[in-house]
């Protein structure tokens, strides 16, 4: 079976050895971790495949960085804040759905314009929107591109938003 490389795949499966070699995990160890074959493992990070977006968090959080470094929004593979997990993180986002329909709108555009304008199937976008289906990895970046949002936005949310802020969103 013949698979295309992406450059965003290639990228993502260079950084996913980088850090499980860093951590001292095998192929075979990350696999288990994350419950699929060590042979979907090695195919990442050949750049041949991706991972699903429920996988990229797991991964992120396995080998202590984000979302936003594996997809190349960001230079550091550190972690946003001091002591914080991907599941801290996660415990305080809003449904994806929600972010995408709200970011559309403050656009000003439909659901059809948006899907025409960016490449987007709309009966994949309307069912990203209502939150039938989430978006791939694959396609995190470009809808973030799209809607003039960060890739972290969409993994953690307004958490996203506060951990940019100087006194981290703290409201004390």
């Amino acid at each position: 079976m013949f698979m295309i490389k992406t450059q965003e795949n290639i990228a993502l499966g260079r950084k996913i050895k980088e850090l499980r070699e860093l951590k001292g995990l095998t192929q075979e160890q990350l696999s288990t971790e994350l419950g699929m074959s060590q042979t979907h493992i090695s195919q990442v990070e050949q750049g041949v495949k991706g991972f699903s977006r429920k996988t990229l968090k797991a991964a992120a959080d396995i080998l202590n960085t984000t979302i936003g470094y594996l997809l190349g929004e960001i230079d550091s593979p550190d972690l946003p804040l001091a002591n914080t997990t991907n599941e801290d993180m996660e415990n305080e986002r809003e449904p994806i759905a929600l972010r995408i329909a709200e970011s559309r709108k403050k656009l000003g555009l439909s659901q059809a314009q948006f899907a025409q304008m960016h490449g987007f199937a709309l009966p994949t976008f309307a069912r990203w929107e209502v939150g039938k289906t989430e978006p791939k990895a694959s396609d995190i970046k470009a809808l973030a591109r799209a809607l003039s949002v960060s890739v972290a936005f969409f993994a953690w949310g307004e958490y996203a938003r506060r951990a940019r802020e100087p006194d981290g969103g703290r409201k004390d």
